[in-house]
């Protein structure tokens, strides 16, 4: 079994080990490997708990809980037990065997394990006097006669008490010492520090609360204690679920995580300190810390756990500052670096307002950290003139102005420059020179005047025409072989030139317009090169990163697909040691340092996007720096880029979404592959092992802009090329294509529903939503498609494709929300809102046939065909039924031959029905997570399981060898 889930637990046992929930499943992980201990909760598991004097466990969700010894790796189960009510936390005692139970309307439970009966023995029980339904709480002490527990409920109250301080009019309560109110919502985390008298807690009003605790001075008798002096912290944008005070170097701090998958470091005053993305954009649960190695770990939604080294966070403040590249004795009077590049990792190059042209020599390491040990030299060969354009490559220099070009190569054996040319190249100011290589250079005026350079002395050109625009210049270029140019210009648009041929002047062989907006692409960069085709990606001010395919037989450009990116402003895609490129750009007022695997790796405040900046990347110190102009000063900041923590684990990381999937659909061919679709509005195209149950992703699709409703794959439309088309929100339908063994994905077509109104114009309805699709292959027409649609708006509607473009054929109102339509044999079958299953003839588009299968909405639906006149159909609704049907089909005559309600099969809505294979059976599963085996002949469910995926949406049958594999999948996926 492969589970995907939510995961709520997690606890650092030792420096080797590391327990954490995930659905119902405790994994543990070592630095040598992962693994799924062999005994689960019913439920989700909520709470690990574990203490330094005690090789015991506890473990607990929900009613549940276990209680575990543990030997070296070994874990031996000594008893399982449930509780009438919810368990909110639990504590390892002092007393061996000992342990407490906290339920959530605040009973005490104290139990004791038996070694000779191997039985949990009830020692105490107590309740608070409160009996409001707590959200959280936290058991403070070691031994009953000291317990203090503190509970937050959803009015934002802190409630304290204390099992042994009880009622004088009720000896069988406990007294409630303090209700506290802290917040203006639900209170889900408490964490407390007796010794630094220091409370914390979070809340769903986003705010972190920082509290004194006053204890008398004669006792710790917390019926005198006060709580005052409330500090408040906002960094978190969504709900707070966990904080966890941590002392480092004598100091105070606090770790929060939440909704908005953000965790925060606090100081004890609550100011914040540092702030990091860490999980992807899924909720973040649960923390913990490992002091020795000062790594935080987290987990949350996606099942994932992540961590992140705290150490240069944990550095004081004047660590942090940049140095300033101070001007010396070299500036004269209100002379100031107005443009600046790095040469290599300890020179620089600038240019000054007084446009005269300067070197620095700047070893970071040994500084003094002011930057005073470097001084400006002017680099005495060049002639001023007003600067526009400071570009480096390698050891190459150019600075260009009006019409003139200056080439300078640098030796950094004696630090000198050599010019290597110096003339006028075109007639205006020039406003760009990019390197192509260290021989080629594209060079462009304001004027639209454009010279692509093949030689050092800049004899060799090619006129490069650019089309007509306000600001007519480049933003980016790339030379593919010999005989391709690809340029970006100031309008948006992107050409291909053919520059191998003897004109002079080279036209546009084929165009791609506002492909990152108005304002150009920032960075064109080759990353495949066939012989027949090339693949190139692009970055702009749009917050995307685009797949490029450049057909060199047809000479013409085309979009393969685009990846959503959290920066948006991207300034150059730098490549990686570990095939993890680095993007590097700004995000409003900083710059930002990002990729895929890890996100960001850093953020510097630098005011906003600057035109005069650069950065040097040094992979084998794992460093980057970054120099920038800010309010005249020259800063240079210093990062590392990998935080590579020493707490070394082997935590395997899915990449499934992070927000409920909606639709699935796999195949088996020599390998099993998996289309899923999203609440997160990516489609992921991923490949199950079924030898080592491992789920791989290969493509993630970025097409929709709002959630996936709706999905159907053709699979092997053409030789081992499977296109997808999928639907949703914002009258959305998208049509992709993947080939397997490719390592690219092709989106072909984004198309949007529109309406006709009375006023003859077409506007698309951005509130309809498209609910379901099918498809059919035409036999005549390769890659063309008839494609039938289920939308919010009451509408069945059928389109069709022909190559690269869909247009409607036609729609029929049907008046209620269409939440299913499949395509069986002549007919198109659609479910609704009104739980009637309707026949819809194809040719005429008209109901041939209606049945009524349940009162209200239809959640589930699968259908199929035998011998051409025999429909099965199935489905799940929200009054908890499963209907089956038999009907046979005759010359246009439908007759019911069997009509089986099984009222009540769930107890909650049924999200999952599915035919097996042979059409013996069917599964179902629900809201309640239950997954049934209902026999069609006798329709009794011979097999159940509850599964640990919520919110389930749907189930999906694969048959391998002998074997039918189960993929269930909601928030969060388990294959069975």
């Amino acid at each position: 079994m492969y589970t995907i889930s939510d995961s709520i637990s997690l606890k650092i046992i030792n420096d080797n080990n590391v327990l954490a929930g995930v659905g119902n499943e405790i994994r543990l992980h070592t630095k040598d490997d992962s693994s799924t201990l062999p005994f689960k909760l019913k439920g989700k598991v909520h709470g690990i708990e574990s203490e330094e004097w005690t090789n015991k466990l506890l473990i607990y969700g929900e009613n549940e809980f276990i209680f575990i010894e543990q030997n070296a790796l070994n874990f031996e189960l000594l008893y399982r037990g449930c509780l009438s009510d919810w368990v909110s936390s639990g504590k390892l005692l002092k007393e061996e065997g000992s342990f407490l139970l906290v339920t959530s309307h605040s009973v005490a439970v104290l139990l004791k394990y038996n070694d000779v009966t191997h039985f949990c023995e009830i020692q105490n029980k107590i309740s608070c006097t409160d009996k409001s339904t707590l959200y959280s709480s936290y058991i403070y002490g070691t031994s009953w006669e000291d317990l203090l527990i503190l509970g937050g409920n959803a009015f934002g109250e802190l409630l304290v008490w204390q099992p042994t301080i009880q009622c004088e009019e009720n000896s069988g309560r406990a007294k409630l010492l303090q209700r506290r109110p802290c917040h203006n919502g639900v209170i889900f985390s408490i964490d407390i520090d007796m010794e630094a008298k220091m409370l914390v807690t979070t809340s769903d009003d986003r705010s972190v609360r920082f509290w004194d605790i006053l204890l008398s001075a004669e006792s710790d008798d917390f019926n005198k204690a006060k709580i005052v002096n409330p500090k408040s912290g906002y960094s978190h944008v969504a709900r707070v679920f966990k904080a966890k005070i941590i002392r480092e170097c004598g100091e105070i701090y606090v770790l929060t995580g939440g909704e908005d998958s953000f965790f925060c470091l606090w100081n004890r005053k609550g100011e914040l300190l540092f702030k990091r993305r860490q999980q992807f954009g899924a909720t973040i649960w649960n923390l913990d810390y490992h002091s020795p190695t000062k790594t935080i770990l987290t987990v949350g939604s996606s099942g994932n756990i992540l961590k992140y080294g705290l150490e240069d966070c944990l550095k004081q403040d004047a660590d942090h500052l940049p140095i300033i590249l101070t001007a010396g004795q070299s500036l004269e009077e209100n002379e100031y670096i107005a443009k600046i590049k790095f040469l290599n990792e300890t020179n620089f190059i600038a240019m000054t307002n007084k446009n005269r042209l300067m070197h620095r020599h700047h070893e970071v390491d040994g500084d003094d950290g002011d930057g005073r040990k470097g001084e400006w030299i002017i680099v005495n060969s060049f002639v001023p003139c007003k600067c526009t354009v400071l570009e480096v490559y390698n050891d190459m220099i150019a600075i260009a102005g009006y019409q003139k070009v200056t080439l300078y190569n640098f030796m950094e054996t004696n630090s000198t420059f050599e010019k290597m040319f110096e003339g006028k190249v075109l007639p205006g100011v020039i406003r760009s020179f990019i390197f192509l290589s260290q021989s080629e250079y594209l060079v462009s005026d304001e004027s639209g005047n454009c010279k692509l350079i093949r030689s050092h002395n800049f004899e060799d050109s090619v006129s490069i025409d650019l089309p007509q625009c306000k600001e007519r210049w480049i933003t980016a270029a790339c030379k593919v072989d010999s005989e391709f140019l690809i340029v970006s210009n100031r309008q948006g648009s992107l050409m291909l030139y053919s520059t191998s041929v003897d004109d002079q002047t080279s036209k546009p062989c084929d165009t791609i317009k506002r492909l990152h907006g108005h304002l150009g692409c920032t960075t064109v960069t080759l990353l495949r090169d066939y012989t027949s085709f090339s693949i190139l990606k692009t970055t702009g001010h749009d917050y995307a990163v685009k797949t490029i395919k450049l057909d060199k037989k047809d000479k013409t450009i085309s979009v393969l697909s685009r990846e959503i990116i959290p920066i948006a402003w991207v300034e150059k895609i730098i490549p990686s040691h570990n095939n993890n490129e680095l993007l590097f750009g700004f995000n409003d007022n900083h710059f930002v340092l990002w990729s895929r695997e890890i996100e960001t790796h850093f953020e510097i405040p630098c005011g906003g996007g600057h035109r005069c900046w650069d950065l040097h990347i040094e992979p084998s110190k794992n460093l980057v720096r970054t120099v920038f102009i800010k309010n005249k000063q020259v800063l240079l900041h210093q990062k590392i880029i990998f935080n590579e923590s020493t707490f070394t684990l082997n935590i395997p990381k899915n990449n499934w979404h992070v927000k409920p999937c909606n639709v699935l659909s796999c195949h088996k061919s020599n390998e099993l592959f998996l289309v899923s679709g999203g609440e997160d509005n990516m489609l992921k195209v991923s490949k199950f092992n079924s030898e080592s149950g491992t789920l791989t992703q290969l493509h993630s699709i970025y097409s929709h802009i709002s959630s996936i409703r709706g999905l159907c794959v053709a699979w092997n439309a053409t030789a081992r090329k499977h296109v997808i088309f999928s639907c949703g929100g914002r009258a959305q339908i998208c049509v992709s294509a993947f080939e397997e063994g490719s390592e690219f994905v092709e989106e072909l077509i984004d198309y949007t529903i529109q309406n006709q109104v009375k006023s003859q114009d077409i506007r698309c309805d951005p509130e309809t939503r498209v609910m379901s699709i099918d498809v059919r292959l035409r036999q005549e027409e390769e890659n063309c498609f008839d494609i039938f649609v289920g939308c919010s708006d009451g509408y069945v509607r059928r389109l069709k494709m022909e190559k690269s473009s869909i247009s409607q054929v036609s729609e029929v109102f049907y008046g209620k929300c269409i939440l299913h339509v499949r395509i069986a044999g002549p007919y198109l079958l659609s479910v609704g809102t009104d739980g009637v299953v309707c026949f819809w003839n194809i040719n005429n588009f008209e109901v041939d046939f209606k049945i009524a299968h349940h009162e209200s909405g239809v959640n589930s639906f699968d259908v199929r065909v035998i011998n051409q006149n025999e429909f099965h159909l199935i489905t799940g609704g929200d009054d908890q039924d499963v209907v089956y049907s038999k009907i046979n089909y005759n010359s246009g005559t439908f007759d019911v031959i069997t009509l089986k309600r099984m009222n009540y099969l769930h107890t909650a809505q049924v999200t999952a029905v599915k035919f097996t294979p042979c059409m013996n059976y069917f599964y179902s599963s629900s809201i309640d997570q239950v997954v049934r085996k209902v026999n069609l002949e006798t329709f009794d469910s011979n097999w159940e399981m509850v599964s640990c995926v919520a919110d389930v949406k749907g189930i999906e049958l694969v048959e391998e060898s002998e074997n039918l594999r189960a993929f269930v999948y909601g928030c969060g996926l388990q294959v069975i």
